[in-house]
């Protein structure tokens, strides 16, 4: 399971296990990200032994993220999301991707929202593969009314991991942004006559600008 390695607040929510305030309510929400890894089991095609040993680590540590909206990735299925949700009175999964596998594997690496809220709606998008760069996976998009006059608009993402050379990943995560914010502006266009907005976008992102061997990714 991997931990985080920063996070900031409303805009960007970075890496994994980390958890944020988001003072947008008479009660401030509290949002978190967590990459599970393979959940569960914590590999493909894992043993019944490796599924206990990680749902138990994972109801173990779940509770210390005191979140109100969750995002999740590299999830089995909507029911793993659940599963991993045990611990937690009042959540439901709000929404998961239905990705396929990789060849050879018998599981695929999903992404999800889940929330204490009632969201206006959810959905999930992959990554526009049109052109000459072809992210992988996609993003979970969910919208929330927190009074009235105040929305909540959540993104989950998982970026291209660092396999393969560099360039070419930072090229593909930095493609994923680009759509992303081609969608937000979307999603404003949509909400905004709602409303005022709060964005809240969390996930993996494979990238981390406190390290050198990132410092050509300009990803965020």
């Amino acid at each position: 399971m991997r931990f985080s390695r920063r996070c900031l607040l409303v805009l960007w929510v970075i890496a994994a296990f980390a958890s944020c305030a988001v003072a947008t309510a008479a009660e401030p929400l509290r949002a978190a990200f967590w990459n599970i890894q393979w959940f569960p089991g914590a590999r493909p095609n894992p043993s019944e032994a490796e599924e206990t040993r990680q749902i138990d680590a994972v109801h173990r540590d779940i509770t210390r993220l005191n979140a109100d909206v969750i995002g999740f990735s590299e999830m089995r299925d909507w029911n793993a999301v659940e599963l991993a949700l045990k611990p937690l009175p009042g959540f439901k999964v709000d929404v998961c991707s239905t990705y396929p596998p990789r060849e050879g594997q018998n599981n695929a690496q999903q992404i999800a929202i889940a929330s204490r809220l009632q969201p206006m709606s959810a959905w999930v998008e992959q990554w526009n593969t049109d052109g000459p760069i072809v992210p992988p996976r996609g993003f979970a998009f969910a919208a929330f009314q927190l009074d009235p006059q105040r929305l909540l608009l959540v993104y989950a993402l998982h970026l291209k991991s660092n396999h393969g050379e560099p360039v070419e990943n930072f090229a593909i995560r930095q493609e994923s942004i680009r759509q992303l914010l081609a969608h937000m502006k979307d999603m404003e266009a949509a909400y905004g006559k709602l409303g005022a907005i709060t964005w809240l976008i969390m996930g993996d992102f494979n990238t981390d600008h406190s390290d050198p061997r990132f410092e050509k990714d300009k990803t965020l």
